[in-house]
């Protein structure tokens, strides 16, 4: 008996909401545990490796987890946007640029000499280090109606002279 659990777990918000796959088959399975074990299924992962969804809850599980860092980093940026002064933004952002500019050059230095360790590490630095500055928004070049359009170029300005000065 086949089980599209996309299909259940949008049928059932109110049950599932948001839960990975994994435990939306667990739940299906705990509820018709004798039918399963009729048909000589044991355990949920045994169901799972028949049914070759095992790929399939890895990557939802890994969707989820994307989801939910997003918001927060969404969440963050709108409280920083909010509560920093674009200068302070601007610092903040850089910091982490530039960390990540190291972290990058290190996973780079890892790849040419073949040393997966470096470049695992500098690779995974780099992701979280631009992560990070996407944090501390920027001015939008452009944003805004006449003396402000103009205001917010000169902040645009004084936030990326370091990077477009050279």
């Amino acid at each position: 008996m086949p089980y599209d659990l996309e299909k259940l777990r949008q049928s059932y918000p109110d049950i599932y909401g948001d839960s990975p796959l994994r435990e939306v088959a667990t739940d299906v399975f705990d509820r018709y545990r004798p039918s399963f074990e009729q048909r000589g299924i044991r355990s949920v992962d045994e169901w799972a490796e028949r049914e070759g969804w095992t790929d399939t809850w890895n990557k939802d599980e890994q969707d989820i987890i994307r989801r939910k860092r997003q918001a927060e980093i969404d969440r963050i940026r709108k409280s920083n946007l909010e509560t920093m002064n674009f200068v302070s933004r601007a610092a903040a952002r850089g910091i982490d640029q530039l960390w990540a500019m190291g972290y990058g050059a290190a996973g780079i230095l890892g790849s040419a000499t073949g040393i997966e360790p470096i470049k695992k590490w500098g690779l995974e630095g780099y992701q979280r280090s631009i992560e990070e500055a996407a944090m501390y928004p920027g001015t939008e070049f452009g944003e805004g109606e006449g003396v402000m359009k103009a205001v917010k170029g000169g902040q645009w300005v004084v936030e990326n002279w370091p990077r477009i000065s050279p």
